[in-house]
């Protein structure tokens, strides 16, 4: 099932199991873009321009991400992807800016005319905010499953 911000593809491989396991961990390895699993479940990621968010513990958090798992079909391979973004920041964005939203409304019902304008205008900067962040995932999403095919060759070999 797919949503807005979660795909689900599957790709289909004429090639062996073996054969494509081996062939997407040379890609990993040689574009540092993912980790391959003995079982064939994977993890690719990929930086763009904007896409990594530094956290306060010193490393980056990834936007968006692809998990998928290769699956033998007789002498073909199944190659399932899902792409989609780092909940735990869709998370923190969709919990605290609301909150913030909601004490400076709270606050308004205190403030003079002239002050209130100003709390509408943070109102609007994060409903601003969060358009472009969440065009930023969809956007992310779609360079990294583009960027998977044309790595892997798998343009037209959907399923």
């Amino acid at each position: 099932m797919n949503t807005i911000l979660r795909t689900k593809i599957v790709y289909e491989v004429n090639d062996s199991f073996e054969s494509t396991r081996s062939k997407m961990r040379q890609v990993f390895n040689e574009y540092e873009s993912g980790i391959m699993e003995e079982d064939g479940s994977f993890t690719y990621k990929i930086n763009f321009m904007m896409s990594p968010v530094y956290s306060s513990l010193g490393g980056s958090t990834q936007i968006v991400y692809g998990k998928g798992k290769l699956e033998a079909d007789g002498t073909k391979t199944l190659i399932r992807l899902t792409v989609g973004p780092n909940l735990v920041l869709v998370f923190f964005v969709l919990l605290i800016f609301p909150i913030i939203n909601l004490l400076a409304i709270h606050e308004n019902k205190r403030l003079n005319m002239a002050e209130q304008i100003n709390v509408w205008n943070i109102v609007l900067f994060f409903l601003l905010f969060y358009t472009v962040f969440f065009s930023m995932v969809i956007l992310s999403a779609y360079l990294l499953k583009r960027n998977f095919e044309k790595r892997f060759d798998l343009s037209g070999k959907r399923k």
